[in-house]
Formats: structure tokens, sequence, C-alpha cells
């Protein structure tokens, strides 16, 4: 046993405060974690919090929250919340007290009973009821034992052989202050912390107490405890923080306050302190400022300041339980993604519309007015709408030695380097509203308008297109961009045209006529292997290959509002819902908030990749960017937590719920899923992880989800649905059923044939019965020129009398029109043409509904009805046929038609 008692030599107390003063600069300077502002989200009972005192906190095996309440246990996966609520008892408050776990069970207790959930039975019983004395304080699972922590002393309960056993620190009484225990935490060596109404406690891994007490102990002794590399940190009712060294095993009060502190935690080099009234302090060993967390604080505010208790998770998500008011947790968010921001100017909320970069220098065009940024020089310029006009930057580039700028309402500037006022271009070829800025080839600059385009060179006006003096469709013209075959396209609200660099006008010659031409384009982007991309304002974007023949590549589903390649070809795509990468697998990833964007909507500024790789996004809350080395991340790097549940009654039911176990913003969590062999269309879900399927018949499926475009979250279930009860009542019913109809299917067949060969011809009989396995027309010669000739007159008869509309057409009618027996069409079918009478009907039916369409037809019908009306019987038969024959589908065909 080792005791401590207070010194009353100088040295001692010196050294002494010099272990204080490494401890007491407690409070941090929120590093890390914390080293920018979090948005912190609360969960009440809105959020599906069934209570709002939240008295503990604990993070499971496979990263699951679990918050044990005033008459609950709660269970969170980022989206939703599942209740486990407490049995009803008369010996006192409900309140867990604290919650641990291992394997498959979660352990908790109030202060008078030990409980046991099985998290995939979800069965919740008492354990060990009766056998432990004492009000229960703590619980932790140190080498497969579960410890408890007790008002009169330590149980012992090893998980494998559940032989409860119990431990006293002091054997003289039971009710001795060292068997009064309040908190325990195990360190890196195995050896179990415990603090208790009389001081500080050690259980090592070989079985060993050590027990070290101060004659300095604050009122009520010690409550909670965390521990940092060299020390054991403590807790007091209402004297404050005290630092325990390990190796000089000297105590020390680290700073004093007078809120009862109720949880501690360390994490990395921070420690956490929750006070009852007095919100979170963040502690750390390097002496630098104190960080307070309260209802006032700023930038970040807690909900309350009566804080029960404060966790920091695997992922670095803080989590905070309060008195009454649920739990406050920061969204969870990496540094994938930076804001641009420096000393001079943080463009963190910022709408950035127009970037431009010349060498140290960052030109940033925003909806608040325009900021120049001289990194060399230290400088910083804002012009706001007293000097441009206007405060929204639209356009920006930097070009033969200036800036030019467009902005929305106040026309167009050039803007010198050394940051000098603005100056506007004065024209009548230039409108007030720029929206485009480019460079041709010959170092020309082109400006689209609300008015046109015009071409400046040595910022002079040297030509201008308009709806008047040229084939420039009228309205605004949004996008000028020459690809890399020295193409211009001029792209307007009501269409697009070329630009003919030879005879220095407008044209549409060139374009194929499948090309949709009247597109609003936004922008246009030219990748590395020269696909040409177009940007509409609504929309799917249109791509094309060099010859502007379209091709297939897999984009985002949202408007897409601009996109670059990184350094490895990798393209980004900025959309009004997340930033998409299509990696060189073609396989499409979608980031959001949770990857460290500010937010998910990106703005019609165009993408741009600098000379040191670094890929530079526009967003409406500010200038993003993505370091040159980053281009390999990954958006999720777990797989997607997923778990089912079956009711087989009264329907085949099955379903599912998978997590965001990120714990970001639960608005922002898109998941995507399908049942495998029973549907190939992908669902894709927001702010809500569930799926159900009804009614599902007998056999084997596998459930694939994933975070929507992150492939590497995927996770695929395997089900199997058995025979229910009522599926083989349905069976034997129907066994039933077909051994009744059976017979009475036999006499309707015999009574069909019989009608059917009762006026056939001997000829026609023969040719009608002959077994399949046998040669048909053996007996039978028709000379070809015969055949050409019935050939001929049945092409012309199809044709004039149009007979193919008739959808219950018959061999037999042809043959009554040619006036020649029904055999000899059926020899002119097999032996000559090849062919069958039906294959030989749908070849006209096909090109009928092909004419209709191209004709406009389907402006009017339905694909199935103007199917119908070309003498086709069934929807089924009709898009199988026409894929068969035409090679695609008949909704491709007249998709293709239309464009």
């Amino acid at each position: 046993m080792h005791i401590c008692k207070k010194s009353s030599t100088f040295a001692l107390e010196m050294k002494m405060r010099r272990y204080c003063y490494i401890i007491a600069a407690l409070v941090i300077s929120i590093t890390t974690t914390w080293a920018k502002p979090h948005i912190i989200r609360n969960i009440g009972a809105a959020e599906g919090l069934n209570d709002l005192l939240v008295n503990s906190i604990y993070e499971d095996a496979e990263g699951f929250m679990w918050f044990g309440t005033g008459s609950t246990l709660e269970l969170f996966d980022g989206l939703t919340m599942t209740h486990y609520p407490l049995p009803q008892s008369e010996q006192g408050e409900l309140r867990v007290e604290a919650i641990t776990g291992y394997k498959d069970n979660i352990y908790f207790c109030n202060n008078h009973t030990l409980y046991c959930l099985n998290k995939r039975t979800e069965q919740l019983q008492p354990i060990l009821d009766g056998q432990i004395e004492g009000v229960l304080r703590d619980l932790c699972v140190v080498d497969n034992s579960l410890y408890i922590a007790t008002s009169k002393g330590l149980y012992i309960y090893p998980l494998d052989r559940k032989q409860l056993s119990r431990e006293l620190l002091n054997n003289t009484s039971v009710d001795a202050p060292q068997n009064e225990l309040r908190h325990m935490r195990a360190d890196a060596n195995g050896t179990i912390w415990f603090t208790s109404k009389a001081g500080l406690h050690a259980l090592s891994p070989n079985g060993g107490w050590s027990h070290f007490y101060y004659s300095e102990l604050p009122e009520g002794g010690f409550t909670e405890l965390a521990i940092t590399e060299d020390y054991i940190i403590l807790g007091s009712f209402h004297n404050g923080v005290y630092a325990f060294h390990t190796t000089t095993t000297k105590f020390a009060l680290a700073f004093s306050m007078v809120s009862p502190i109720v949880s501690l935690q360390a994490h990395g080099e921070l420690v956490m302190i929750a006070t009852d009234g007095d919100g979170i302090y963040f502690c750390d060993r390097d002496k630098h400022p104190v960080q307070h967390l309260t209802t006032t604080s700023l930038p970040t505010t807690l909900t309350s300041n009566s804080v029960y208790r404060a966790f920091v998770d695997s992922r670095g998500v803080l989590w905070m339980g309060f008195y009454q008011h649920g739990i406050d947790y920061t969204l969870g968010q990496t540094d994938q993604f930076c804001v641009h921001h420096t000393d001079m100017l943080n463009t963190e909320g910022l709408a950035v519309r127009a970037l431009a970069i010349h060498d140290q220098q960052r030109l940033i065009g925003t909806r608040e007015g325009l900021y120049l940024i001289d990194k060399t020089a230290h400088k910083k310029y804002y012009y706001d709408e007293s000097t441009l006009n206007s405060k929204m930057i639209f356009s920006a580039i930097y070009h033969d030695g200036r800036y030019y700028i467009g902005t929305y309402g106040g026309g167009l500037y050039t803007l010198s380097p050394t940051g000098e006022q603005p100056q506007r271009i004065h024209s009548s070829d230039i409108g007030r509203d720029i929206f485009s800025l480019t460079i041709d080839d010959n170092g020309r600059v082109w400006v689209g308008s609300d008015i046109g385009v015009a071409v400046l060179q040595d910022g002079q006006v040297v030509r201008a297109f308009s709806a008047t003096n040229s084939i420039l469709p009228a309205g605004y013209t949004y996008c000028i961009y020459f690809d890399k075959t020295h193409r211009g396209w001029v792209c307007t609200e009501n269409g697009l045209v070329l630009y003919d660099t030879q005879a220095d006008s407008l044209t549409t010659a060139g374009l194929p006529d499948s090309f949709p031409a009247h597109m609003n384009v936004r922008a246009i982007y030219n990748d590395s292997q020269n696909r040409l991309y177009f940007l509409p304002q609504k929309g799917e974007t249109y791509v094309v290959d060099s010859t502007l023949h379209p091709c297939e590549v897999p984009l985002p589903k949202e408007t897409n509002l601009g996109m670059t390649e990184d350094a490895r070809h990798q393209l980004w795509i900025g959309t009004a819902d997340g930033l998409y990468c299509l990696k060189a697998d073609n396989t499409l990833h979608r980031y959001g908030f949770a990857n460290g964007l500010p937010s998910s909507i990106f703005t019609l500024c165009p993408p741009y990749r600098d000379e040191e790789g670094t890929v530079w996004f526009g967003n409406s809350r500010g200038l993003i960017y993505l370091k040159a080395d980053s281009v390999d991340i990954l958006a999720y790097r777990h797989p997607v937590q997923c778990h089912y549940s079956t009711f087989h009654s009264p329907l085949s039911t099955i379903s599912f719920r998978f997590s965001d176990l990120r714990y970001s913003d639960p608005g922002s969590a898109y998941f995507e899923y399908w049942l495998e062999g029973y549907e190939t269309e992908h669902h894709i879900v927001r702010s809500r992880g569930e799926a159900t399927y009804t009614d599902l018949t007998y056999g084997n499926y596998r459930f694939h989800v994933r975070m929507y475009g992150e492939p590497d979250s995927e996770t695929i279930v395997n089900i199997h649905v058995p025979l229910s009860t009522s599926g083989w009542i349905k069976i034997i019913l129907s066994l039933i059923l077909l051994l009744a109809i059976y017979p009475v299917y036999r006499l309707i067949r015999h009574y069909r044939r019989t009608r059917k060969y009762a006026d056939l011809s001997d000829e026609q009989l023969a040719e009608e019965t002959e077994p399949v396995e046998k040669p048909k027309y053996s007996n039978v010669a028709i000379p070809e020129e015969t055949l050409d000739a019935l050939h001929a007159k049945m092409d012309e008869l199809m044709e004039e009398g149009q007979l193919y509309l008739s959808n219950d057409l018959k061999i037999a009618e042809i043959a009554r029109q040619l006036n020649v027996p029904p055999y000899q069409l059926s020899y002119l079918f097999t032996q000559h043409m090849q062919t069958t009478f039906y294959d030989y009907v749908y070849e006209f039916r096909i090109e009928e509904f092909k004419r209709r369409v191209i004709a406009g037809d389907i402006k009017r019908y339905t694909v199935e009805s103007l199917a119908e009306q070309c003498g086709f019987n069934s929807r089924a038969s009709f898009f199988r046929i026409f894929k068969k024959k035409v090679g695609m589908t008949p909704n491709e065909f007249v998709k293709k038609v239309k464009q």
C-alpha cells in the first residue's frame, strides 16, 4: 500500500507546483479534432429521443452509439433512435448510470439493477438479480470480465465462466469509504483505476491492489477520472480538478471550480471536463489558453450548461448528454476538402461564383463583391457595388497582364494585379450582365452577355454577334468555349451555334442531325479523352466524342454545374447536391458534408486546376480546394452496417435497416439499395435507412446497400425466404384446381381441333396435321417463277390493303384474297422465303410503327397505343419483337427520333 502525505519541505512543494502547472493549463485550444468551429446538432424529442435526461454514453465495437437516459436505453445509428425501456421498479429511479459491452451483449445498470441486452435478439433482461449489494455506480469490461463498481466494493463477473465474486478494498467494514467506489477506467497496461470516497485505487492485471490517499482530499472524495500518458485526472463535487502523477504518486490541485464535475475523458492530448452548470472545459498539457464551451460561447454553443456526460468517439465526434435537454453532438466531418482560409480572407460562408488564379494571386468573385488576394505582397483588396456597380461577380479571367471581371448588372471591368481601381469597358456591344469570359487561340477575349457576344482585342471590341446581325439564338449568352479541335461553341438560353474561324461567323454547319442544338447549355468541358460534355440548365449532361456522336459516360443524375480533371485524369463534377468524382475504373463516387464540404450546393463557377495540381471549386459556402496529393481519397472507407428482420404472416415481408455511422448531418445521408433476385432498379433514399419488401416468393435473394455514389461502402446481405404456410396452401390448391380442370381442357382442345380442320381440304389437312419430325412438302414441287410471282402479289396486297393492321390476321385470309390454297402460302414462307408467316407480318407492322413515330404521331399517342394501332396484340411481344428486329427498344427509337 502506498500512502501519500503532505510535505512541508519547500523543494517538494515547488515540484508539486510544477506538476500542477503542467496539468492546470487544462483546457484547450481546441486542436486536431476541434480545429475549426463545428456544427452541433441536438437530438431531442422531435428527433426520436424518448427521455431527455442523458446520463451515460457508450460506443460499441461496431460503431453504434448507446445512450442511457432517465428511463431508457437508446440506440442511435446516425439516423434513427431505437428505444429499450427499463422495466418499472419500486426500488427507486431508473436512470441509467453506466453502459459497456462485450461481443453481442450490451450491459448497463441503474442504481440497483444490472441488465443485459442482446443486440441480435433484442432480448432485454436483468442479470445477477439479488446477488449484488450496494448502489451500482460504474461498469467496464477488461479481459473478458465484467467489473461492477458499487457503493459496497467491486464485483467481478467473468463472462465466460459467469461466477460472480466481490473484492473489498477495506475488509474491516463493508461500509468503509474505500469500498464506496465511484468511477473506474482501465489504462493501456491493463491496470484498472478507481475513485472512491477515500481516494484513488489501482487493480493490477495480476490482481494486486494499490491505494493512494491524499491528505487534502476534497469533500466527498473523488468522483470521475480520466487517464493520460503520465497522469490520472480526477474530478470532485465542488473543489475542481486534481492531477495524480503515476510515476511520483503525487497529487496536486490543477484548478478549482464550484460546479460539480460529472464527467471526464481523455482524448489524445486533451482532457474534457463536463460540469453540471458550467458547460465543458477542454484541457491540454501545453499551457494553451483555456477553451470553454457553454450556451453562450462562440462560435460553438451548447444547448445546455448542465452536461451530465461528455464523450469523444473513435471518429472524433464529440457527444454531450444533458439534464433534460437531450444530446448535442458535433456533426462528423473529415478534412478531405478544405475551405480556402488565410489570415487575409476566410471564404467560409461566401457564395463563390468566379475564380481566376495568377501566380500567387487569387481573384475571387462572390455574390457579395470581389476579392483580390496577393500572397506575395500579403495584401487583400475588396471591391463592392460602389466600385463595380454590382456586388455579384459572375465571371473572371486573367489575360495579358490584367484581370477581366464580368458582373451581373454592372458590365465588364478590367483590373490591374497591383490592385488599382477597376476600369469599366464601355461599349454598346457589351451588355450589363456578363456570364462568360474566355480566350480564343488568337489571344482575343470573348464576352458572353445579356445582349450577345463581344470579341475584344487589347481591351477594344473588334467583333460582335447578336440575334439581329447573325444566327445567334436570341437570349442570354451563358457560355463560350473553345475545344481542343479549335471549334468555338457559343451557347445561349435558346440554343447553341458554332464559330467558323475562317469565315469569322456563326454557323450550325457541321452539327449532326441528331445533335440537340436547342439545349440551354450553361457550361462545356473537353476532357483528356477528347469527349465534350454539354451541361444544360436542367437535365442530363449530353456527352459526345470527337466526331460529335453521343457516347455513354456514367455521370450524376443531378444537374451538373461544372467539371474538371485532376492530375490523374479523374473527372470532378460539381452539382447542386454534392461533389462527384468519376474514377479511372469508371466508378462514380459522391462527396458531401461528411467529407468536409461546407455545403453540398456548388455554383456555376468553373472548377479549376492550378499549376500545382490543386483543384478548386466554387461552393455556395466558400472556395473549396482539393490538394494534388489527395486525389485518391475515398468518400466512405467502411461498409454500411445493415441488418434485417423477417415476418411470414400475413405476407412474406423483409425489413432492412442500414446506418450512416459517420454521424454527420442526417440530411446529407444518401443510400442506394436494391434486392437482387427481385428487382434490377436501384432505389435512392435520403435521411432514411430502411427498406421493406412484402409478399416475397420462396427463394434466395441478395440485398445490396451502399452510400449513394460510394461503391467502397457496399454491403451485401444474403437472405432466404422459406415457403410459408400460406405458400404451401396455395401450391396444394393450385394442384387440386389443375387436376380438376385438366379433363375439361382436354375436351375443349379436342372440340377446337375438330372445328379447325372441319373445312380444310385433304391437302390442307395433311399439311396442318403432319408430324414435326417428318419433312414437310416432300411431295410438293412449285416452280420458282410461280413462287416469285406469288411473293410479289402478296407484298402488293399487304402494302395496298394494309392487312397487317388487323391484329387477328391469319394465313387463310391472305390465301383467300390471293385465291390460292393456304398450303401454297405455307410452302412459300418456309421453303422459298425461309421465314414464317408471323415474322413476315411483323416486318410490316414494325415499319408502320417507325413511320408513324417519325411522322409525329407519338406526340398524341403512347408507345403502347401506337403499337396496338399497328397490329400488335400485346406490349410484351411488341417490345420483344421490336428489339430483336431493330436492335433497340421502342423507347430508345423514339428518343433517337426526338433528338
